[in-house]
């Protein structure tokens, strides 16, 4: 056995464990709502490790803005930043739910964005952004106790008139630019964004610019020893792609990225300190079409299980900082045992009733894996946001269902498949506009 299966064994254990101490998630699947008086729509970007909150967008009566849900208290908007316009997101949240990161519109910002970080004690802060550029910061993601964010701000370069740089923010520091120019392509003007953070804030994760001019960028990790650094097999000018999420203690990173000779297609990979990269599925016989995009989104606390996004039909998958809805995508999962496959197969298999929904992405998992959330088309056709819970501990009241029993949950998870090595390329952007009849069935991505 190997030890990747031995360590989500274990998670599974301590998360059995953990709930008969605290109150448990019945087992089920259900949409979170949206918040009142604008149009019915809602997006999940990420969850606790913990499993008891998650954060979005949705639209309210005043416009986007950014939501924090949990079991108890359902959605809740939590306003935004003072003087700007409407216009508020939250990305990323903490270990137990009590701190929020993203972006709002402020005085500050104009019509650009400003990161901030929420509280419950002191409400929604903004972080400013660098000096010299237009103004426009993102916060992405924050560390387990909400000390220390990450995302992208704005600075001059190179007499542009503004670029993105990565910054980790911390209340004693501030923002710091953790990609410096000399990491940079000469004369590329895409400097770079921070996506996901490690549990104690010491890693931070996302994209920085490859030298090539045809591409924008490349995965890349962060540490406070040895500062930003592209990954091993990433370094060819031929690359580009995104880290988007890391493990609790900073040694696994998932992201999408593509490389030669494989067209111009994105694909899911997985990168662990010692074992290096591998992508999630083979390339290309899993994907019948040569466009075929895969994005890996967020994992749990050891790296066991990773969630994210792939395109359908064939169709390609809307790629970007922070991509767009595309009726066009997939939900997927994986696990180093059963391999790269459809969530939402998973879930009607494990026994959730889904009926009439499609699972569009997974943005986040919790730490031990037993609770999933993402976007979908609900039953009436609007792009709702989605919580599947599998009997883990999540601190908080829950919607009826049955709690299953711990060899029900492994068996599901700990089947049979193996992760494939591959190399890949890129492909463009393209939007989907809503329900569409050309869809494959429900839950089966074409990859």
């Amino acid at each position: 056995m190997s030890s990747l299966v031995r360590s989500w064994m274990g998670l599974v254990s301590a998360a059995v464990a953990a709930a008969s101490g605290s109150p448990a998630a019945a087992e089920g699947f259900f949409g979170l709502g949206d918040l009142s008086g604008g149009a019915s729509t809602s997006r999940a970007w990420a969850i606790s490790s913990d499993g008891s909150t998650i954060v979005g967008e949705s639209v309210s009566a005043s416009g986007t803005q950014a939501f924090r849900w949990t079991q108890a208290g359902g959605m809740a908007g939590l306003g935004d930043l003072a003087g700007g316009e409407s216009g508020s997101v939250a990305y990323g949240v903490s270990a137990n739910g009590s701190v929020v990161v993203g972006s709002g519109r402020s005085t500050a910002s104009g019509t650009g964005r400003e990161a901030f970080r929420w509280t419950q004690a002191g409400g929604m802060a903004g972080l400013g952004d660098f000096d010299g550029g237009r103004f426009d910061s993102v916060a992405f993601g924050v560390s387990g106790d909400g000390s220390v964010v990450a995302g992208s701000g704005s600075v001059a370069f190179e007499g542009v008139d503004s670029t993105n740089a990565a910054f980790r923010w911390t209340s004693a520091g501030g923002l710091s630019d953790i990609t410096p120019l000399s990491a940079y392509g000469p004369g590329s003007p895409n400097r770079g964004a921070a996506y996901g953070v490690s549990a104690d804030g010491s890693v931070v994760v996302g994209r920085s610019t490859s030298p090539n001019p045809y591409e924008d960028a490349r995965p890349g990790r962060w540490n406070a020893d040895g500062g930003w650094s592209a990954y091993p097999g990433a370094t060819s000018t031929d690359m580009s792609g995104q880290a988007m999420a890391v493990s609790g203690d900073g040694s696994v990173v998932v992201g999408s990225v593509n490389a030669p000779p494989m067209g111009l297609s994105h694909h899911a990979f997985r990168w662990e300190q010692g074992d290096g990269a591998g992508f999630l599925h083979d390339v290309p016989s899993d994907m019948p079409s040569p466009f075929g995009n895969t994005i890996a989104n967020a994992v749990t606390l050891d790296g066991a299980i990773v969630v994210g996004t792939s395109n359908a039909a064939g169709m390609p998958l809307d790629l970007g900082q922070r991509p767009g809805l595309s009726t066009y995508t997939r939900a997927f999962v994986w696990d180093a045992v059963n391999g790269f496959r459809s969530l939402q197969e998973e879930l009607i298999g494990f026994g959730l009733d889904l009926s009439g929904w499609i699972l569009l992405e997974a943005q986040g998992i919790s730490g031990d894996g037993t609770v999933l959330t993402g976007t979908g088309i609900n039953p009436s056709g609007r792009f709702e946001a989605w919580v599947a819970m599998l009997g883990g501990s999540t601190g908080g009241a829950s919607p009826p269902g049955v709690v299953p029993e711990p060899s029900t949950l492994a068996m599901m998870l700990l089947g049979g498949g193996a992760i494939a090595l591959g190399r890949h390329r890129r492909r463009g952007i393209r939007r989907g506009s809503g329900p569409d009849p050309r869809f494959d069935p429900p839950g089966r991505p074409s990859v």
